[in-house]
């Protein structure tokens, strides 16, 4: 299974619940094609980049034992979503 490679092109909030605080953000392929809405979670949540790691491959092992899970999905945040302040708050 291939992991989709996505860029988001909007932040439109966090979630109502969930440890690393996670947020939904709109997203599309590098080749500019919408993908939809992603739960995103950030590498300066709690759990780091290595949490998110883990989650990644818990995702493909779920999938490849017929477990039903969201597609997963690499999304990078581009710098003026960071500075408008989304990242900052899912630190705090």
């Amino acid at each position: 299974m291939m992991v989709a490679r996505l860029v988001a092109t909007r932040f439109d909030r966090f979630m109502g619940s969930g440890r690393t605080r996670p947020g939904v953000c709109g997203c599309e392929y590098r080749n500019g094609r919408t993908a939809g809405d992603f739960v995103t979670k950030f590498c300066g949540s709690e759990t780091g980049t290595s949490g998110l790691v883990l989650e990644l491959v818990g995702s493909l092992l779920a999938a490849q034992l017929g477990i039903l899970t969201p597609d997963p999905a690499i999304v990078e945040l581009p710098a003026d979503l960071s500075e408008r302040g989304c990242v900052d708050r899912a630190d705090a």
